[in-house]
Parts: C-alpha cells; structure tokens; sequence
C-alpha cells in the first residue's frame, strides 16, 4: 500500500503542503499527520496552526479567527470542516497500513477512527437526533434545599466530560455536599498537569524570659493550689547569683515604661545586652490546605456543547449562597468532595495521589475567550468554542495523624 498522493515523510510524521481546499489555489493550507498516534493538524499557508485532533477525540482550536473563517458557519464551513478531517483520516490509516498492520488496527480503535462517519466533532449545525435548544434550567436558588440539574445528579454517574471518556482512563470527580454530608450532583473532568499539594503545620517562635518563666510556676501553683514555697526559695537563690541583673532588668522596665519604647531597645543601647527571650520554636496549631485546578473545556459536538454549559454551571450554582425559605438567613453553600479516580480501580481511592478532605470552593473564575478572540458556534445556545475555568478550594478540616490509615497508600 503506497503513501497517498500529496503526503511526504519528515521525522516519521507526514505533510501535505501546499493542500488547497476545494481547489481555491488562493488559499493554501499545510496539513501534518502522525500515523503512529493518529493525532493531525491544519495550519495556513504560513505553518500557524488552526486547529489540531487527536485520536481520542480531543481538539485544539489555535487560531479561532481562521477556523470560524475557513470551518464553520452555514455557508459551507461546517462542510469543510467534515470533509477535510475525513479526507485526513483516510489518508493516516493508509499511511498507518504502509507502516504495518499492527499500528493501522490501533488507529482503528482510537475514538476518532472507528468510523469515518463519525463527522459530529465540532458540526454544531448538523440536524440529527440531538437538540439544539438549550436546556431550559431553573437557575434560582428557591430556600435552602435549592435546584440543581437531574443530569448532574449524585445518584448517577454525572456530568462527564469528554463524552468520549474511555473507561479507563483516570479522572477527578467532584462532589456537591451539604454540611450534613448529603450527596447532590456530581462532575468529573479529566486529570491536568501540575498536581500538587502542600501540607503544612503552624510552627512559630516563642518568647519566655526568665522573670516571666518564674511568675508563671508561681501562678501556676497558687491556682492549682500547689505550695509556693519551693517556686520562692529558687527565686531567690536565683536573684542572689545575678543580682546586678536583676538591677538593670527592673530598672531597663522602669525606663522603657516612662520613655515608651522597648525595654530591650533601652538595654541593648546603654547596656549592650538584652533579656534571655528563652526563644523556641513551638507548635501553634494546624493549617488547612488550599487546592486549585484549571480546566480548559473546547466542545466538539451538540451533546458536549451542553455538557460543557452544564458543567461551568454546576460550580457556580453549588458555590452560591443559599437564603431561608423567610429570606431572614443566609445559608452557607454547598461543600464539595474530590476525589481522583483511577480507571483501573474505580471503586477504591487513587493510592499515587493524594486524597483530599471535603473542601470549599472559595473562588470560580471562567474565562469565555481564553484564546484572546470571540468565537461561538451557531447552536441556538451560542456556546463558546472554548472555556477555561479556573476553580480555587480550601479544605474545610485539618489533616490529622489518624487519617492515615492504609500504609499502601501517599494518603493525604
């Protein structure tokens, strides 16, 4: 099986260039495809990339003005858009053919291969089974329970994105809870980069110099109801062995208190010394730990579209502030549990991640033109070609030792 016509090798990937779109000689395209992964992307004429598909069914928009120019739209862009991405494939598994046998029945499996039909990616304006009217939802929070959407619901699996998920590929699913722990809806998006946490204690120095230490047994005794007699007699063996110390100590207080500034600013300046602060570093408390994702969220079918839409509205909703049914109070939002799944072992938690409490989500940032230009599709919906949502929670409990409870797990 020969390399189709127009393709040519470079570093095992293959380019077609110039590729002239419907024969119009005055706009020439670069096209590149790697029949190793079946990942393909359309630049200009220029090399800048338009948009890139990969075989799991992800696409990257990278010049939204030439793609809405060129792909999409009722005068025969979405058309383009279909047939150039099928031409494409057809060609990548015959070069994948050429390669072997073995790496075109891969390609064949990948989301994007199984069938050359398969043209919905991006064809918002297709008329087929699915609507295009927008789901018309409640968006009024009515007392404390609330509304949410039944197709987020936590009885089921949620909403998920992509809708070409494969069943084993690993994801973060976020929960909707009340303080109560109840379950509400449910959302999982696929695991990015950048994965940290940061756990942290409150260490912090204190200060006890010697005539505080000694006040405090004194005190401490008279109210535990102790003798004082053994705190006094080491007071004053203490006073005996640095008396002049004492001295300069009661007179530096003195001073400082009649001046206004600080007793071991006066001794330092006139004595060249400053009370033992006995300084150590102790332990004040626990910390909470903040957590913060980013998603980038690129529909690419009328199902998706929806989904996308549902999801940024899922955050919002459940982050919101809730009124009493008298509109007197003001409830607290809902909580969310996160959890990353393995696809493997769906049922048990991650054990090479870590686990993360219930949290609150303090902070969602949505950005509707993340690639620096206006681009929707013609759905009725008006859906953006791509959202980037930023979300900012803080756990609500501490972490403490008793949590680690499975040794073969990093815990929390």
């Amino acid at each position: 099986m020969a390399v189709p016509q127009g393709w040519s090798e470079s570093s095992g990937k293959y380019k077609n260039s110039p590729y002239y779109l419907k024969g119009n000689q005055n706009t020439p395209f670069q096209l590149q495809t790697d029949p190793n992964t079946g990942n393909f992307t359309v630049s200009d004429g220029n090399g800048n990339p338009i948009y890139t598909i990969e075989a799991d069914g992800g696409i990257t928009i990278s010049n939204a003005t030439a793609f809405n120019k060129f792909f999409e739209g009722e005068d025969g862009g979405d058309a383009n858009f279909k047939n150039l991405n099928k031409s494409i494939k057809t060609d990548t598994l015959d070069i994948a053919g050429d390669l072997g046998q073995n790496i075109q029945q891969n390609l064949k499996d990948q989301e994007e291969y199984k069938s050359l039909s398969n043209t919905e990616v991006n064809d918002q304006n297709e008329n087929n089974n699915q609507s295009n009217t927008p789901t018309n939802l409640d968006g009024t929070i009515k007392g404390k329970a609330g509304k949410g959407d039944t197709a987020a619901s936590a009885s089921g699996t949620g909403l998920v994105y992509p809708l070409s998920r494969r069943s084993d590929q690993d994801y973060i699913m976020f929960t909707s809870v009340d303080r109560c722990n109840n379950e509400f809806e449910k959302c999982s998006l696929p695991i990015q980069g950048g994965i940290a946490d940061n756990n942290a204690v409150d260490w912090a120095g204190g200060k006890l110099n010697p005539l505080q230490a000694a006040g405090a047994e004194l005190a401490t005794n008279v109210i535990e109801g102790n003798s004082t007699e053994k705190a006094v007699k080491e007071a004053r063996e203490a006073a005996k062995t640095d008396n002049e110390g004492i001295k300069n100590f009661i007179a530096g207080a003195a001073a400082a208190a009649v001046v206004g500034v600080d007793q071991d600013e006066l001794l330092s300046r006139f004595k060249g010394a400053v009370v033992n602060p006995n300084l150590q570093l102790l332990f004040k408390g626990p910390t909470l730990r903040p957590f913060s994702f980013t998603f980038t969220l690129s529909p690419r079918s009328v199902a998706e579209a929806t989904v996308v839409r549902k999801i940024i509205r899922f955050f919002k909703f459940n982050m919101a502030i809730q009124k009493s049914a008298g509109q007197l109070f003001l409830a607290e939002p809902r909580t969310f549990k996160l959890r990353y799944v393995n696809g493997d072992y769906p049922d048990s938690d991650h054990a090479g991640l870590n686990r993360i409490k219930r949290c609150a989500l303090q902070a969602c940032n949505v950005e509707y033109t993340p690639a620096g230009t206006y681009s929707r599709f013609n759905d009725q919906a008006g859906t953006m070609t791509q959202y980037k949502i930023g979300l900012q929670f803080q756990e609500i409990d501490p972490i403490y030792s008793e949590d680690y409870t499975n040794s073969e797990s990093i815990g929390f």
